[in-house]
């Protein structure tokens, strides 16, 4: 009798101890709490990239409803000098239109493929209305035919880039972050803008029908992946390039042909 007593507190005990190390070396999301593994580069909940997130220690933070962990790790990246982003609304119709009242600014929609200027509202790949689009004079030229014989155009004005198939109503659009004074400024519906930090876009996007698909690397570069499928139909894509090291918005890729 006596022995079977002491084996149960023994077996107590242990349980308790082995809950203590598990609960101890456990690591969880600084922005929603799930639970990660050591390996993680980004959370598997909410999205975030968790490269460089300061504070993401073993148990650091052991329930999605205690905020303590996110509040300690905001104020270490304060201490540290660093820049950190807070969630913030999406833009407003006052913000936008300050925006777009600026010279050389574009307003991009995605979810409906729209090019909005100071004064019309353009589909985005809309080959005949180029030079109204953008203001200027597009220099178009055909790149190739396909093999039923249709053109492939490809249209450029300052750091913008249109692709197209004769046929088709969609192609690629991309814009790269310009450094003459006649390139091309650019804001999305979820507020991003050339230049803006990884991090504060990928937290913005997460507005947007586009989900997240992938993150990679091209040359250096971190790229975050974002598409929509259509039932039947090629997906739509979204595309997010950053600078080497400073991770800033460099380039914008969005359409539905293949990427090359």
């Amino acid at each position: 009798m006596f022995t079977n007593k002491r084996n149960i507190k023994l077996a107590i005990v242990l349980l308790a101890l082995g809950f203590i190390v598990v609960t101890a070396w456990a690591a969880f999301c600084p922005y929603c709490g799930q639970e990660l593994a050591e390996d993680f580069m980004f959370c598997p909940g909410c999205g975030k990239s968790l490269a460089g997130v300061p504070g993401l220690r073993p148990g650091e933070q052991t329930d999605r409803r205690d905020t303590g962990a996110v509040e300690r790790t905001e104020r270490e990246q304060d201490e540290k000098g660093r820049n950190w982003y807070t969630r913030s609304k999406l833009p407003d119709k006052r913000e936008i239109d300050e925006f777009l009242a600026k010279p050389n600014s574009l307003l991009v929609d995605f979810e409906n493929a729209e090019l909005i200027n100071g004064e019309s509202a353009y589909s985005l790949f809309q080959l005949d209305a180029l030079d109204d689009m953008y203001g200027r004079e597009v220099a178009r030229e055909m790149d190739h035919l396909s093999s039923d014989g249709k053109k492939y155009w490809i249209c450029k004005v300052a750091n913008v880039i249109v692709e197209r198939y004769a046929h088709r109503q969609m192609g690629k659009w991309q814009i790269v972050a310009g450094e003459a004074d006649d390139d091309y400024r650019l804001m999305t519906r979820e507020g991003i803008i050339l230049g803006m930090e990884l991090n504060e876009a990928r937290d913005r996007m997460r507005d947007c029908s586009y989900k997240f698909h992938k993150e990679k690397s091209k040359k250096k570069q971190r790229v975050l992946h974002y598409k929509k499928s259509r039932r039947f139909k090629t997906d739509y894509f979204i595309e997010l390039w950053f600078t080497p090291g400073e991770n800033k918005l460099q380039k914008i890729r969005y359409g539905t042909l293949a990427i090359n």
